[in-house]
Order: structure tokens, then sequence, then C-alpha cells
């Protein structure tokens, strides 16, 4: 029931009885639980304190998780450095390279135009080449006194049977 502003309230919210039950249950204490109210509440604690524990156990999990992560991001870090090492050793060995590819083109020209130029010499005049004047830095003096040789195989001849013979003994085993 509604009142206007001001007006006055003709009847009371709560009747008689329902002070006076308001009033025995703030004397009273609660009545005892059941057996079964006991059991209710007994799994409902332990039911708690199973959550409480695969909580416990999935944010020790999610520390694991999150620590590991960590861990790679690092090791991914390392290797983006290691990379870039050596891609930057990578690029001096092909500039390297390049500079010496240069040099040879650059050598390759020089003994074609010297080769070129020895001919000339050669077309002009009739003296042996510079190049050739020189003694042979790689001659020994072991196997000079050989006659030239014709190179052979260093194993030794092969036995074999003779055909008229029956025995099966080679010839050098009598």
């Amino acid at each position: 029931m509604k009142h206007a502003i001001g007006e006055a309230k003709d009847k009371p919210v709560a009747s008689p009885r329902q002070v006076s039950a308001f009033r025995r249950s703030d004397i009273t204490a609660p009545p005892k639980p059941s057996a079964q109210t006991k059991i209710l509440l007994d799994q409902m604690s332990r039911s708690q304190e199973d959550d409480k524990t695969k909580w416990d156990q999935v944010m020790d999990n999610f520390d694991l998780l999150f620590t590991r992560m960590n861990d790679i991001g690092i090791i991914q870090q390392d290797l983006k450095n290691q990379l870039t090492a050596n891609n930057l050793m990578i690029d001096n060995c092909t500039k390297e390279q390049q500079f010496i590819a240069q040099q040879v083109k650059a050598n390759g020209q020089a003994v074609g135009q010297l080769t070129l130029r020895q001919f000339e010499d050669e077309k002009s005049d009739s003296s042996v080449s510079i190049v050739f004047e020189e003694e042979n830095p790689f001659a020994t003096d072991y196997g000079k006194d050989k006659g030239a040789s014709k190179p052979s195989t260093s194993k030794q001849p092969r036995h074999f049977l003779e055909p008229n013979r029956k025995e099966g003994l080679p010839h050098h085993a009598l």
C-alpha cells in the first residue's frame, strides 16, 4: 500500500503475530542440523576444498606455463641475435668472395695479356721465353740417373694354376 508524501501511515507494516515471531527468533538459537544436513554440509565443504585444490593446481600450471613461455621468449631472442650475427658474417663472406673473384678476374686478364705479349715476342724474336729459362725449382737429384720409366702398378702379379697340372697348388707353393 502506497502512501502519499506527508501522509501518516494508518496501519502498521507487520502484524502483532509477526512481531512476536521476530522477537522469539532473535532470542532462540537455530535448531541443530539433522544428520542429512550434516552430511550435505560436509560434502559441500569437501567439494569446496577440492575445488580450491584444483584451482591452486590450475594456477600453479599457469605459473609454470608463463615461466616456460618467458624461457621460450628468451631463447627466441638469443636465436634472433645469433641469426643476425650469422647474416652479418655471411654478408662479409659474400663481399670477400666478390673481392676475390675480382682479383682472380684481374689476374686472369694480366696472365692473358702476358701470354699474348709472349707469343708476340716469340714471333718477332726467336729467343726462349723468360718463364722457361729459369731452372725448375721442383727438380730433385733422386732419379736423375734413371732413364725414362713407364708408370706401372705396385701390385704383385697374380699366380695362376698351370692348366696341365692336376694338383690344386700354385707353382710357388711346392
